[in-house]
């Protein structure tokens, strides 16, 4: 594995001169698996778990703040009085594992990780106040375990050291290398026995980022106390192609479907596109959206409707709703790739023209929530079929019930095969909008029928 650049950018692709083409071919982008702000892409059940070894006496909690959308693991690490050594504690996401009877009773929401396999490393976003650090942090991921060596009895997963700063104001972006990982540590201390540069044997395996299960933060082998927010967690550097511009409805494997693209280059995946703004009782947010340099550009102001006090929406949506879509209906969700150069938080997408009996007046098609934040790389977003819902507040955008909560609101097996028009929107948050879209696609089309991958109603 190539040693991860941190700084390896757009920019530093434009200042090699490489051609438009090279560009769109080999630019990084980010994978986000970790927020909490509730877009359901990204958002997972959290526990701690304090040292059971010997009476263990770490303590810890975490708790998700609604306000600064963050996970917050407070903690003590000190002795166990029996080893005369420091114990540990841990904030993970719930997962599954092999074990039918476990997973029968473990009651926990899980929810899966999209497949890493492309990035090499993991960036953390974190704040930590302390004017002194606590110098014990690590990550892990995945429930591996090298059964090359005598590693550590209880110690499952591949882990690296999280070295944050102390006395940091803001946030810092922490970025740990998937070869700075290993699956053979020591549970005593939580250190590699043998590190991924000594044998690659215990470096993370494809198989394991293909499905990295949980995701856990520890406080380990170090006594002391700490207070860690987290802001997200995403897989970085992530190797992306161009999507194939020859569009196939039977593909096989992992593949995807292209629906939309910007640079002209095939008729099949070139729409046509008409900007929205909220005309409802004389509602004053502004947009506009432009194609240019191969990119769609969406970008304007959500400000409230002075008769309703509160904000109003933008949208930009396909219109050719006479000429199909390819159909996706074997596929496990939308794919996009896009940027937003502004921090606004009531990004959306919408596909279809559905409508419940009981949905509100102006609410047609299947919406999810978009999760974003400011950055120089495009970032692929994966929203899954299940994350959509077209029972929504047409106010608001907001979903009143999930396609979790009642399946008769999920995208069902007729609407997929012909999506007829896809959306990207504004919606329900005041502020300036500026997003760039490189792509829409649909992933996970391995040409299994929707009703064995028991995603979707039919």
């Amino acid at each position: 594995m190539p040693p991860y650049n941190p700084f390896f950018t757009i920019t530093t692709l434009l200042s090699q001169n490489l051609p438009i083409e090279n560009l769109t071919a080999t630019i990084p982008t980010t994978i986000p698996l970790v927020t909490f702000d509730g877009n359901p892409s990204t958002t997972h059940e959290w526990s701690s778990l304090n040292d059971p070894v010997m009476g263990g006496k770490s303590t810890s909690t975490f708790a998700i703040s609604s306000e600064t959308h963050s996970g917050v693991f407070d903690g003590e690490v000190v002795d166990v009085p029996f080893l005369h050594a420091p114990g540990f504690v841990q904030a993970y996401t719930s997962f599954r594992n092999n074990n039918r009877f476990f997973n029968r009773f473990n009651k926990k929401k899980y929810s899966p990780f999209p497949d890493v396999r492309g990035c090499k490393a993991l960036q953390l976003s974190v704040s930590l106040p302390d004017e002194e650090a606590y110098t014990g942090f690590k990550v892990s991921f995945g429930t591996a375990k090298s059964h090359k060596y005598n590693c550590g009895r209880h110690s499952y997963g591949y882990k690296a050291a999280l070295p944050v700063e102390g006395g940091v104001s803001g946030v810092q972006k922490i970025v740990v290398p998937f070869d700075d990982f290993s699956d053979c540590n020591n549970d005593a201390t939580g250190l590699p026995i043998v590190t991924c540069a000594e044998d690659e044997d215990v470096c993370p395996s494809d198989e394991a980022l293909a499905d990295l299960k949980t995701i856990a933060i520890w406080g380990e082998g170090v006594d002391g106390k700490f207070s860690l927010e987290i802001m997200s967690i995403d897989a970085v550097d992530c190797a992306v192609s161009v999507p194939s511009q020859e569009l196939e409805n039977d593909v096989n494997g992992d593949e995807e479907i292209v629906l939309a693209t910007f640079d002209g280059s095939d008729d099949a995946t070139t729409r046509k596109w008409e900007q929205k703004n909220d005309p409802v009782m004389g509602g004053e947010s502004t947009g506009t959206f432009t194609i240019e340099n191969g990119l769609g550009h969406f970008v304007g102001e959500v400000v409230d409707v002075p008769f309703l006090q509160a904000p109003g929406f933008i949208k930009t949506a396909t219109t050719d709703i006479h000429r199909p879509f390819p159909d996706v209906s074997h596929c496990d969700g939308m794919k996009i790739l896009v940027r937003t150069n502004t921090d606004y938080d009531g990004y959306r997408f919408s596909f279809g023209i559905a409508h419940p009996p009981e949905g509100k007046m102006f609410a047609y098609g299947y919406k999810t929530d978009i999760s974003l934040s400011v950055s120089d790389d495009f970032k692929i977003i994966l929203l899954p079929f299940r994350s959509f819902t077209d029972y929504w507040d047409d106010a608001t955008g907001d979903a009143i019930k999930t396609c979790d909560e009642n399946e008769r609101y999920c995208p069902g097996e007729v609407v997929l095969k012909n999506v007829k028009t896809v959306a990207f929107w504004g919606e329900g948050k005041n502020g300036k909008v500026d997003l760039e879209i490189k792509s829409v696609s649909a992933y996970g089309c391995g040409g299994v029928m929707q009703k064995e991958r028991r995603h979707l109603r039919v």
